[in-house]
């Protein structure tokens, strides 16, 4: 495996190992609308639900929606953001979506 994929994937499996232990963690820790200081007057952990998107959108959606809904969300952006690594990460390389600068 080339270094650049071993960063790549290493930076990938430590994002995702601290999103969900960070979410663990809250789960097995906090009551639910706890709010917990990190810095104080700062930052806080709080503890809410969200059954749908960001700020609650599709959360009147079925449950078994969502789950498809989100799984190809997530695999249609893995898959341009391994296209667009492998390619180099030249800028060129995102101009058919829309990222040029």
């Amino acid at each position: 495996m080339q270094p650049r994929w071993r960063l790549f994937l290493s930076l990938v499996a430590l994002v995702v190992l601290l999103d969900q232990g960070s979410k663990l963690y809250v789960h097995a820790t906090f009551a639910l609308h706890e709010s917990r200081p990190v810095i104080p007057n700062f930052f806080a952990l709080t503890y809410v639900r969200n059954p749908g998107a960001a700020f609650g959108l599709l959360a009147r959606q079925d449950p078994a929606f969502l789950r498809l809904f989100f799984a190809v969300i997530t695999a249609v952006a893995v898959a341009v953001l391994v296209a667009y690594y492998h390619r180099g990460g030249q800028p060129a390389a995102a101009e058919p979506l829309g990222a040029s600068g």
